[in-house]
């Protein structure tokens, strides 16, 4: 009987463990719903869907956005590089998405050189504050 109920209190613990407060246990804000910046990064995507032409590419270098608007870097193609020789090909009706985090830690790009561009206007920025500091997209259009 000891067994028996040592075996039902431990698959108890089991099922309760990921409620309970410790660290280790499941935050359902944090590990089952979106973070704050993709849910920008989604209304971004759902955004581009409704209003750009179809003709016109998107260059980003967030690797969500890039799943979000159906843009596959593995494919033979590939998403266009995020570097300053892509962003002197863009036409008119194309469409660049930069971020914070990945166009300046992985490619160098940051804001004021793209700000600086006449090439390129400047359509809207939206940021969030979260855990580790803001997330910022700017939205630029090539003229």
């Amino acid at each position: 009987i000891v067994a028996l109920l040592f075996t039902i209190g431990c698959i108890g613990w089991i099922f309760m463990f990921p409620f309970t407060p410790n660290p280790a246990a499941l935050d359902i804000q944090h590990d089952l719903m979106l973070r704050p910046d993709q849910r920008i990064a989604r209304e971004i995507a759902i955004g581009l869907e409704q209003h750009s032409s179809s003709s016109g590419r998107v260059l980003t270098a967030s690797p969500y956005l890039m799943m979000l608007l159906d843009i596959d870097p593995f494919t033979d193609q590939g998403a266009p590089a995020f570097n300053a020789q892509e962003i002197t090909r863009l036409k008119q009706g194309d469409v660049l998405i930069w971020d914070n985090w990945f166009a300046v830690k992985e490619f160098g790009i940051t804001e004021e050189q793209l700000n600086s561009r006449h090439d390129l206007r400047f359509v809207e920025t939206r940021s969030v504050v979260q855990k580790g500091g803001i997330s910022r997209f700017s939205i630029y259009a090539a003229r």
